[in-house]
């Protein structure tokens, strides 16, 4: 059986971890040794501040996207309407 490969946790110069956290969200990699590693090292507010920026990064995407499409979406419903009224 294949063993997992391990991966280096790379702190930043101000003791927090680096920005590879996203990276690790973005290809779906287990969280869990950057967890521990966070709490082992006694720094757990360095990942929450990470943690915290990438919500607000998600956020700001999530709501330009809505913007986006908002319009389009509200024409989606109203055709759907008009396809229920003509089905009865």
């Amino acid at each position: 059986m294949a063993q997992p490969k391990k991966r280096a946790i790379v702190e930043s110069g101000d003791g927090g971890l680096g920005l590879g956290i996203a990276t690790f969200i973005a290809n779906g990699e287990d969280l869990g040794p950057i967890i521990r590693h966070s709490f082992e090292s006694g720094k757990p507010e360095a990942l929450m501040q990470n943690l915290r920026s990438i919500v607000k990064k998600k956020e700001v995407e999530i709501e330009e996207l809505c913007r986006l499409h908002y319009e389009d979406f509200i024409f989606a419903v109203d055709e759907l309407r008009g396809v229920l009224v003509n089905a009865r």
